[in-house]
């Protein structure tokens, strides 16, 4: 019967408290509740667990709920304190690789101070979070993006960062939209150009001024320096180049009377700018042999043709070096013919120099054989084999012959590509498969490489970068695709397939970016070569959207691997014009290789082609003015840079508003004395008009379109007349 009743508490016991003197009190009775079950429960319940109205122990990655659901993480709508946030965030960007810390900061600096935000970007930053599947963001619209711009500036970083618009009135009153002359008087009564403002803030920290060369009163570079002195700073530790380079003797490998000291100066500024690029031959072994005058990594013939295109170079400094361009060019000549039979990686990239000058001279026709033959000899080395089987005496090389063949393979296969998309042509054979040989990557011999430490030996040091090897990928997945342009091919897909497989090439290739070293990322820092391979990025992935751009309805059908609801053709060849007027104009703006460089001039050629489209860019005549001053900037080096500008011009009258006037006192800033002696030798047969390249390749080309310019002018001429006699 006991068990039918609840069991009664004991009495209540007087206790002695100290507090009153010894006096008995009586406690006060404690509250008394039923024993119960424990609350499982949390301040921050998940997303899932709250929408259900559920209990939640709030454990992560996943709750017990959601794991029982079976779902992957659970999403909390973070309670962290602000404070704590901060903190959490600095750990985050600690952690973080560099790409994606980058991008972390570049979401934090746009979200302003919303403390809902903050804790939006730490959650989906955090390293140990996994990330959510992609149908997340399908059965959730609102996580999606609102446009492809957004996207490709979410996703991918690296190829399409964030930066601050671009004062246009700011553009409109620099330098870089007037004539050298002009620029050089303005900038003598001014602060030097990287202390006064500028319309960008991107760009070097003056990497490329190593030495103080003579420089002309005129030259180009001088906007750079206007007290025609490269750097004020101290000069830095001499490099591998320069150490090696004092103990240069010319005479021992070319009969043309010039003063070691100066062709020293020549050979650097090659090797510090174009090089890194190119990468046809390896650096350290080429200077070694070079300056200790041995045969095995150097040879008369690539000696002559870096000589060729350095001094060239050279020129936008001094003029005097033009008086050597000729001389270096008819020996480069000779000696292309007595090789022309002879096979070694020496003579494929003395081939490759050669056709690089010959084209920045306006020597067209010659280009493509040099290439060709560059191509010739590495099938019969063996480097482009139809199998993917390794050249059988490859084992019993040397190290250093395995690097330089592969340099000579990888450099080749690399140029040939870079021609057949860039300049379109019949004559452009690029080999049928990659080299059969390792992408060439890091130093090749760390005891004498690198720089000078304090005792004087030399710290190993990788001049060449990552750049090389970076283009090597670059342009293999290029190759893949180089059907866009050659719809001829045997192995062209079928027209239909072709819209779908240009969005995968895209895709693969933004998605290649994120892989990329911290090296090749656009900083103030960024050596000169980083800004051209962003350069030739976007003007390649230009032209893998650009024929699926346009009015009919096949052409703008969605993507369907992207997110943005505007994802197409289209947006993506929006939104890489919007990433090369940034890049060129903080590379005209910060890099003096602008003004002695021709590699980057495709990025120039690209914009004007992309901003004259319909519907035109409303701001396409101040950056019009912008590549027409680049091309100007080059003119005193590369003969080919006033033709390639006069053509442009030629489209700029057919397709826009632009006076006749106004077109001949640009053309007049573009021509010097020398190229109108000139011009009616120079050949370009390389494509201008882009659009119209598809439908008319030969009036499409540099030179085709140059002769259309009077024709266009005096169109122009008569119009304005007759609107002045109506009115």
């Amino acid at each position: 019967m006991s068990e039918n009743f609840r069991t009664l508490l004991p009495a209540l016991r007087r206790q002695e408290s100290p507090s009153t003197g010894g006096e008995s009190v009586e406690q006060e009775p404690a509250e008394t509740t039923i024993p119960g079950k424990k609350r499982v429960g949390t301040k921050n319940a998940c997303v899932e667990c709250r929408v259900r109205k559920i209990r939640c122990n709030g454990e992560r990655p996943r709750c017990f709920g959601c794991q029982k659901r079976g779902m992957e993480k659970c999403v909390y709508m973070s309670s962290t304190s602000s404070g704590g946030a901060a903190a959490k965030m600095v750990k985050i960007l600690q952690t973080l690789p560099m790409d994606r810390a980058i991008h972390t900061l570049n979401r934090l600096r746009e979200a302003g101070n919303s403390t809902s935000a903050l804790l939006a970007i730490i959650d989906s930053a955090s390293p140990n979070q996994t990330p959510l599947p992609d149908r997340t963001c399908q059965d959730h619209p609102t996580l999606g993006f609102s446009s492809l711009k957004e996207e490709l500036a979410e996703q991918y970083p690296i190829a399409y960062p964030s930066f601050p618009p671009v004062s246009a009135t700011a553009l409109r009153e620099s330098n870089l939209i007037r004539p050298i002359k002009e620029a050089l008087r303005q900038s003598a009564h001014q602060t030097p150009p990287h202390s006064r403002s500028q319309p960008t803030q991107m760009g070097s920290e003056d990497t490329e001024g190593k030495k103080t060369r003579s420089m002309d009163g005129d030259s180009a570079v001088r906007r750079f320096h206007p007290q025609g002195v490269p750097t004020g700073q101290p000069q830095p530790v001499p490099d591998y180049y320069e150490k090696r380079l004092q103990d240069l003797d010319m005479s021992h490998w070319t009969d043309i009377h010039i003063p070691s000291a100066f062709a020293a100066q020549i050979i650097m500024l090659y090797l510090r700018t174009d090089h890194p690029l190119l990468g046809i031959f390896d650096p350290y072994l080429f200077i070694k042999d070079l300056v200790d005058r041995r045969h095995r990594y150097c040879s008369r013939f690539l000696v002559h043709a870096v000589m060729y295109l350095g001094c060239q170079m050279y020129s936008a400094f001094n003029n005097d070096a033009m008086e050597y361009v000729d001389r270096f060019g008819s020996e480069t000549k000779a000696l292309s013919a007595l090789e022309e039979e002879h096979n070694s990686p020496l003579n494929m990239a003395a081939l490759v120099l050669h056709s690089l000058s010959l084209m920045a001279q306006g020597r067209d026709t010659v280009v493509f054989k040099c290439t060709k033959n560059a191509t010739r000899m590495g099938m019969q080395l063996g480097f482009f084999p139809p199998s993917n089987s390794p050249p059988a005496e490859l084992a019993q090389l040397s190290d250093d012959d395995v690097r330089v063949n592969s340099h000579a393979a990888w450099g080749v296969f690399c140029w040939s590509v870079f021609l057949a998309l860039f300049y379109r042509q019949p004559g452009v054979e690029a080999p049928k498969s990659a080299p059969n040989l390792p992408i060439p990557k890091g130093p090749s011999f760390s005891r004498s490489s690198g720089r000078m430490s304090e005792s004087g030996s030399f710290e190993e040091q990788d001049l060449m970068g990552s750049t090389f090897p970076a283009l090597c990928e670059f342009w293999l997945m290029i190759h893949d695709g180089i059907w866009v342009y050659y719809g001829g091919r045997l192995d062209a897909p079928p027209e239909g397939w072709r819209s779908k497989l240009a969005e995968h090439k895209f895709r693969e290739i933004v998605s290649w970016t994120t892989s990329l070293p911290p090296s090749l990322m656009r900083s103030k820092k960024s050596g000169p070569h980083v800004p051209v391979f962003h350069i030739w990025l976007h003007a390649a992935l230009l032209d893998i959207a650009r024929p699926f751009t346009g009015e009919a309805a096949q052409n703008e059908q969605p993507w369907k691997t992207f997110l943005a609801t505007d994802s197409s053709a289209t947006t993506a060849y929006k939104a890489s014009v919007n990433q090369l007027k940034r890049l060129i104009l903080d590379y005209r703006t910060n890099y003096e290789t602008s003004t002695y460089s021709i590699l980057w001039h495709t990025g120039l050629l690209y914009l004007i082609n992309a901003i004259l489209e319909n519907p035109r860019d409303p701001e396409w005549h101040v950056y019009f003015l912008l590549c027409i001053y680049g091309y100007e900037s080059l003119r005193r080096p590369y003969s080919i840079s006033g033709s390639i500008g006069k053509s442009l011009l030629a489209i700029a009258l057919r397709d826009t508003y632009m006076s006749g006037e106004e077109a001949r006192m640009l053309l007049k800033d573009l021509e010097s004395d020398d190229l109108s002696r000139l011009k009616d030798h120079l050949r370009a047969t390389f494509m201008a008009d882009l659009k119209m390249a598809e439908a008319d390749p030969e009036n499409a080309t540099v030179e085709n379109s140059a002769k259309d310019f009077e024709s266009w002018a005096l169109l122009d001429d008569l119009i304005c007349r007759e609107q002045m006699d109506e009115s």
